[in-house]
């Protein structure tokens, strides 16, 4: 996973924002300003969704991931809340370490 800093995240209301197979983008100073528990929690999500690139493959993580966001109304917060992908991601990061 290679990092990058970022105020594209800050845009979409996001800390960051995964693009495998190229960069994630990460938004610095929200970056600082959390804890180092809630700083590990957010990159197991983000190293989840390279997990997902991974399994899937190019086409079907995109494309997959393009139609859950329109299924639940990405252009809300609850095409993030409700898509699967983010679903799992949220699930990975909080199953270990500092919960």
């Amino acid at each position: 996973m290679r990092l990058r800093k970022s105020r594209i995240p800050r845009w979409f209301g996001h800390t960051a924002i995964s693009l495998p197979p190229w960069v994630t983008l990460v938004d610095g100073k929200r970056l600082a300003t959390m804890t180092p528990e809630r700083q590990y929690r957010l990159m197991r999500h983000e190293r989840y969704h390279w997990y997902q690139y991974e399994k899937l493959g190019f086409w079907r993580c995109y494309l997959g991931y393009i139609y859950w966001w329109f299924r639940y109304q990405g252009w809300t917060r609850a095409g993030y809340l409700l898509n699967p992908r983010e679903i799992e991601a949220r699930d990975y990061a909080s199953d270990y370490g500092f919960g």
